[in-house]
């Protein structure tokens, strides 16, 4: 006999919608820092991931959140290096490990986007790469998020057009995100130096169409003479 389908309770949706909104504020918060002084955005959103409990991974879930939320202030006080490996003497587990054993996980996502970020903070951006290409979340804001900082991975490595091509990605999949400007002029500099002047000037057309009061409006006929030519 075929047993009823289970009815998803009011109690799981609302967690549902705390996972989404607690990824959205830490991915901000994360490619946002160099502009903004924010004191424990990492643990709100933390702490919202804490809410999230299925019957499959609610151990798995939570025991991700908790070891994230311990790594988080070390992260943040700039000791990328200890983030990264942790302090086993004091029961720290660090970011590598975290992705290592809970990467599927919400909390893990987060922990390899953090990963992500503090090998680029080290200059380590092939490794940072690889982490920001297994992103996976169906969450705009996180995914963009993510593309973004391949983007500049790609482009510190050298391969311009895909640094371009991941801007515009980034550009294209979250564009009410404030930086979809700032990503679509770097994805014309980037078409520039892979020597593609008119994908460069595509990107500054969709610049001018769409964000016609952006902080770039004043200088779009500079860019274009500059870079799609």
């Amino acid at each position: 006999m075929l047993q009823p389908k289970k009815k998803i309770s009011r109690r799981e949706i609302k967690q549902d919608q705390l996972v989404t909104r607690a990824m959205q504020v830490e991915a901000w918060a994360l490619e946002n820092k160099k502009y903004i002084t924010y004191v424990g955005v990492g643990l709100v959103a933390l702490i919202a991931i804490a809410f999230v409990w299925s019957d499959r991974s609610a151990a798995a879930e939570t025991e991700a959140m908790t070891r994230l939320a311990k790594v988080v202030p070390i992260y943040d006080r700039g000791s990328f290096q200890q983030a990264i490996d942790g302090a086993p003497a004091e029961g720290t587990f660090g970011l590598r490990s975290i992705v290592d054993e809970y990467g599927s996980t919400s909390a893990g996502m987060m922990a390899r986007v953090y990963l992500a970020n503090a090998y680029v903070q080290q200059g380590k951006y092939t490794e940072a790469l690889e982490q920001y290409e297994d992103v996976s979340v169906g969450d705009r804001v996180v995914a963009s998020g993510a593309l973004a900082g391949a983007a500049k991975c790609h482009e510190h490595l050298g391969s311009y057009n895909d640094a371009a091509a991941s801007y515009e990605r980034a550009a294209s999949l979250d564009p009410k995100n404030p930086l979809a400007p700032d990503r679509l002029l770097a994805a014309a500099a980037n078409f520039k130096r892979a020597g593609k002047p008119a994908e460069a000037a595509s990107a500054i057309a969709t610049l001018r169409k769409q964000y016609p009061n952006s902080s770039y409006a004043r200088d779009l006929d500079r860019f274009e003479a500059e870079f799609a030519s």
